[in-house]
């Protein structure tokens, strides 16, 4: 369990300090109208949480490498939301919304205040038409037994803003057309965690539908990915090692969508344990499953695929001129319709880049994007890229 205790505890620390007392300047201001005809791409571009005055910047990326930018209130890990009319961008007080047919910017003031988000923690129900981002509130009136955790999630649409608590740390989460899905643990004393739950949010007016069920007895070592699905099941990707071993291994959960009941645990890749965490995905969103296929990325830049009914991996191909450095957090990999976006700094043309591959490995196009660096180190403290989004 020392992986889960070095990161899940860290996060945890990180979320009591900014719950007992770190005052946070906050002000508001923005453009009122983005030009979104020739955008493809955002990025959000932030800080650490623990960061006094900070700010954060969306930049809207044209196919030219021009960046349109839109500043607002530092999250950590903070996100980008495509829904089918709108962007929605959180802050820290307000939400803004850039409508995709017309550009014009309408901002609102939530009912809920939030600093920090868990990794790519978004996305869109399509079915009820529902963005929604989760962040990590930290603990409510800590206590000895730390039982007191708490996540909120925001929600809604163009005419409906909520603010939904969720009593409980969460170590993965995904989304399909209808639900988001959520896998919590406790703490149980002494750094150590409990069963592994899973919850599934259905939005139904202005509350949720909720169903919980409980997966298996530990929880998980390190979650590497989001939560994914294809029209039967749920996915995700984890650390698992043990201390007597030299060996860490990549596993995957498999989760029945319709009976939440663990279907399986199965292996998928082993690594040495003096290579952690080189091998590590680049992201939560460097994961992808079809109806078939699981799809991942290794932070070598191997994009493996393992077929879902054999269990057999194999490597697809390797990101083109590309060198993992030490832990480069300042590149993002997304999937969008079958290709797969990797933006990243190469360190020999001095600018930000933009690669497209097919599911095949063929690189289709390559966007420099010159300005980005700009952006990063504008100001007192450098930021970096903590999300990444495909716009279409």
């Amino acid at each position: 369990m020392g992986k889960l205790n070095r990161y899940v505890i860290l996060g945890v620390v990180l979320a009591i300090a900014i719950g007992v007392g770190i005052v946070f300047y906050s002000t508001y201001a923005n453009k009122n109208t983005v030009t979104l005809e020739d955008v493809f791409a955002a990025v959000y571009v932030g800080t650490s949480a623990l960061s006094e005055n900070s700010k954060g910047v969306t930049a809207f990326i044209q196919e030219d490498g021009t960046i349109q930018q839109m500043t607002r209130d530092n999250i950590e890990w903070g996100t980008v939301i495509n829904t089918a009319d709108d962007i929605v961008l959180n802050g820290q007080d307000h939400i803004t919304l850039v409508d995709k047919g017309t550009g014009n910017v309408h901002t609102v003031k939530s009912e809920c205040s939030v600093h920090s988000g868990y990794q790519n923690s978004s996305g869109y129900l399509k079915t009820s038409g529902i963005y929604y981002e989760l962040f990590n509130h930290g603990f409510e009136d800590y206590d000895e037994n730390a039982s007191n955790y708490r996540s909120v999630i925001r929600w809604g649409n163009e005419k409906q803003h909520e603010c939904t608590d969720v009593p409980h740390y969460l170590v993965a989460d995904g989304s399909d057309e209808e639900s988001i899905f959520m896998m919590t643990t406790k703490m149980i004393g002494d750094g150590e965690f409990g069963e592994l739950n899973i919850l599934q949010y259905t939005p139904k007016g202005n509350e949720f539908q909720i169903k919980e069920a409980t997966l298996r007895e530990d929880t998980l070592e390190l979650s590497l990915s989001n939560i994914v699905s294809n029209s039967t099941h749920l996915y995700v990707m984890y650390l698992w090692e043990e201390d007597s071993r030299d060996e860490e291994e990549l596993r995957v959960l498999k989760v029945n969508k319709e009976t939440l009941e663990l279907e399986d645990d199965f292996l998928v890749g082993t690594y040495p344990a003096e290579e952690d965490p080189y091998f590590f995905p680049f992201n939560q969103d460097a994961f992808h499953v079809t109806e078939k296929e699981l799809y991942f990325v290794t932070g070598y830049g191997e994009v493996q695929q393992m077929d879902l009914q054999n269990r057999a991996v194999k490597t697809l191909f390797t990101l083109e001129d590309y060198t993992r450095g030490e832990w480069d957090i300042d590149e993002h990999i997304t999937f969008n319709d079958d290709q797969l976006y990797f933006i990243r700094f190469h360190e020999q043309k001095d600018v930000h880049v933009i690669d497209v591959y097919s599911l095949g490995g063929e690189r289709t196009a390559t966007y420099d994007v010159p300005e980005l660096q700009k952006v990063e180190k504008k100001g007192f403290q450098t930021r970096y890229i903590q999300d990444f989004e495909i716009i279409n």
